[in-house]
């Protein structure tokens, strides 16, 4: 995964001995290598006939699906535990573009923009005036929108409802902080 963001945070005024709240909001899009599964492949497919007895057609089988690209849009709230370090809790928007190869009966692959939402936190640590490095964990969790084409409502369509892709993301990263004032106001 690599990529870039931006933010904005506001620090409220301090408890004590450095620690206060911080209020923030941040953007970030990112290409990635991440996939599951493999991907199609020429193989036989189980076939009920109308007699009931089984029979194997040829067919692509097997799936798998890539997220070459993904974005988020989020809030953060976190607490300076020091006046150089804040641990946050993070949590929006998320949108990816899916490829999902398809198997089964229509074999090939097929890809969407799917949005929802994402979840997470971490802990930023101020090693130098306006330089931090961050650690974080984030959940998400995207599907497409519902459509009535046909097969789509019952979730073999990608951009369905009900096709819902799940991935977990830990990453660090090193930010640049464009003010000049206190360490926290970034």
């Amino acid at each position: 995964i690599g990529g870039g963001q931006v933010g904005y945070n506001y620090q409220f005024g301090g408890i004590g001995n450095g620690v206060g709240a911080v209020l923030g909001a941040e953007a970030d899009f990112q290409g990635t290598s991440m996939g599951s599964g493999s991907g199609p492949y020429y193989g036989y497919l189980a076939n009920i006939n109308n007699n009931g007895s089984l029979t194997y057609v040829p067919g692509w089988v097997g799936n798998g699906v890539n997220i070459p690209w993904f974005g988020t849009i989020r809030g953060r709230l976190g607490l300076t535990v020091t006046p150089a370090i804040l641990v946050y809790a993070t949590g929006g928007f998320a949108y990816a573009g899916v490829n999902r190869n398809g198997g089964g009966y229509w074999g090939g692959t097929n890809s969407a923009t799917q949005t929802g939402w994402t979840a997470g936190g971490g802990a930023e640590w101020m090693f130098m005036p306006n330089w931090s490095v961050k650690g974080e964990y984030l959940y998400a969790d995207v599907s497409g929108g519902n459509t009535n084409e046909y097969g789509w409502n019952y979730g073999v369509g990608l951009n369905n409802v009900n096709n819902h892709t799940r991935w977990n993301t830990v990453r660090a990263g090193v930010n640049y902080h464009f003010n000049w004032g206190s360490a926290l106001n970034t």
